[in-house]
């Protein structure tokens, strides 16, 4: 969309509204902040068009915006559980599933390894079986006198956090009625054990006869059950960390996939789109000087086929853009999981938030390509050039994603005023995001640029410190003082112009379009705006026939 003050285009504006002459119409010392306006005007510039524009097209096609993101990642962790927060609803309700003992009696498993299945396969035969606790010939009785007992406890494994949330109930049903996990005992033993830990309830004293313990009692075989609920807890951790180790890959997978197809799809639309928004871009800067309708009609014709003719440029160039491609996806993929696993981490102790999980990835993402250009080096810079580059790669990244998730957070607060549905929210989001993107971006560049500049200010102050370290307190506080002003200095300058120039073209913005004015009064308005944004004379329309002239020529 292009927006017009008279004759002014959004090109002419974008062209101007950032120059050093404004500056001067501000009253602003310009030698402070000239090196922030120029990163403004040429830097930032290229950011907004390349960068963001790039990425509020991603975020719209669900690849990789705030919304495809969630609070706490995708990879659960039980911090997030016990704070209400899942990856989807099948964790939650398993994690907040009650205890149930017929649960964990094999129904999931084989029906040889439940425990019915496994008593009626003893019956079946001899009858007779072995009590796993127990040593020497009373170990071997009837299999009518004994239970089939969980080892470690049906409930103990329920209450496992980790299992419940890793495992799904067929799992923690199968894991629970294990070879390593079942054990034939005697009836007593296994009702007196209950869901006690069974090395606890074997050195526990036996209520029957306090003088023993309940191995004594029972004549367990204290090596023998403790070597089955080692084995036992053994197993069952394996299986609960493969089950936490296959949902850390599926959710990486699940993210590094997203980001593969961020990456393709970034690569198709740089390397398609390009040569239609030149084309287009060239064809709407000349529109005013062609004569008449049919020049213009003509005009365009001429613009789709220089289209068409550098697209098919672009399809024999096919085999380097699969390339790019195949390339872009390991990257995307790679920064994905690289992302995915971080933001796991860090939700061992802390929910992150959805908005804070797309910056991080965008981070990671930009610092894959930050390392690509410090291990290349393409134009053989020295280390200190290539440093403070690759610091403005990763800085004006994250400063990109930041501004795409306010575009969001613009959105929200928008909704309710215009409207869900009001095609103006999407516009003055991602407008406002635009200008967001460029001043974080100009301020990460200008504060790598001038970081020399700053240590210098600092080091300087603490050699005056240690040289005043003989005076009094009242002037160390006086040099302490004047030292931070020196440093804060050209920020507060860069602040001020910013606030000087945005008051200024926001007066005269508003008396454009201020219906309550006299028509002339809002066109003598719109030539000042003109002005001030510094638009050559020839672009202004300052009468009736500068007007007919462009609309009507």
């Amino acid at each position: 969309m292009t927006t017009m003050v008279v004759g002014v285009t959004e090109e002419s504006i974008k062209n101007k509204m950032f120059s050093e002459e404004n500056l001067k119409q501000v009253n602003v010392p310009e030698d402070s902040v000239e090196d922030f306006w120029h990163v403004l005007s040429s830097q930032v510039k290229s950011q907004i068009i390349s960068q963001f524009g790039l990425g509020v097209i991603l975020d719209n096609l669900g690849l990789g915006g705030v919304n495809d993101f969630k609070d706490g990642g995708e990879i659960s962790t039980v911090h997030n559980a016990e704070n209400g927060v899942f990856t989807d609803q099948e964790h939650k309700q398993r994690y907040e599933k009650k205890f149930n003992r017929k649960d964990y009696e094999g129904a999931a498993n084989t029906s040889s390894k439940s425990l019915t299945g496994r008593r009626r396969a003893v019956e079946a035969t001899t009858g007779i079986t072995k009590d796993r606790y127990r040593e020497g010939p009373e170990a071997y009785q009837n299999v009518g006198d004994m239970d089939v007992d969980h080892i470690v406890s049906a409930k103990e494994i329920h209450n496992n956090n980790h299992a419940r949330l890793y495992l799904t109930d067929a799992e923690r049903d199968i894991m629970a009625t294990s070879d390593e996990n079942m054990a034939f005992t005697d009836s007593g033993i296994n009702r007196s054990k209950q869901d006690k830990p069974l090395m606890d309830w074997a050195d526990a004293k036996n209520t029957k006869d306090p003088t023993k313990t309940n191995a004594e009692y029972y004549n367990v075989d204290k090596n023998n059950a403790q070597a089955l609920d080692k084995a036992a807890r053994k197993s069952i951790k394996h299986k609960v960390l493969k089950g936490a180790a296959t949902e850390a890959a599926n959710g990486a997978k699940k993210v590094g996939i997203q980001q593969a197809k961020r990456q393709v799809v970034g690569i198709l639309l740089l390397e398609f789109m390009n040569p239609v928004i030149t084309e287009l871009k060239n064809y709407a800067a000349s529109f005013s000087t062609y004569k008449g309708i049919k020049a213009r009609v003509d005009g365009f014709k001429c613009t789709i086929t220089r289209i068409k003719m550098k697209l098919a440029e672009k399809l024999k160039e096919s085999k380097q853009i699969i390339g790019k491609i195949i390339k872009g996806a390991f990257e995307g993929f790679t920064s994905g999981v690289v992302g995915s696993i971080v933001t796991g981490i860090i939700n061992l102790i802390t929910t992150t938030l959805k908005s804070w999980g797309k910056i991080l990835q965008d981070g990671i993402t930009t610092f894959f390509q930050a390392v690509k250009l410090w291990i290349k080096n393409p134009n053989h810079l020295s280390k200190a050039d290539l440093f403070k580059e690759v610091s403005k790669m990763i800085g004006s990244g994250i400063a990109v994603s930041a501004s795409l998730v306010m575009v969001e957070k613009i959105k929200e607060w928008l909704a309710p005023i215009l409207g869900p549905t009001n095609i103006l929210v999407d516009s003055i989001a991602t407008v406002l995001g635009a200008i967001i993107a460029g001043l974080l971006t100009a301020l990460v560049i200008y504060t790598i640029d001038n970081f020399a500049a700053i240590v210098k200010e600092v080091k300087d102050f603490f050699s005056t410190i240690k040289y005043q370290l003989t005076v009094s307190k009242t002037e160390l506080e006086t040099k302490y003082r004047e030292a931070i002003k020196k440093i804060d200095d050209a920020y507060q300058d860069v602040l001020m112009s910013i606030e000087k120039m945005y008051s200024k073209l926001d007066s005269l913005s508003n008396m454009v379009v201020d219906f309550n004015l006299p028509v002339q009064v809002r066109f003598d308005g719109s030539i000042e705006l003109a002005k001030v944004l510094d638009v050559e004379d020839k672009d202004i329309m300052k009468n009736m026939d500068d007007i007919n002239h462009y609309f009507l020529d």
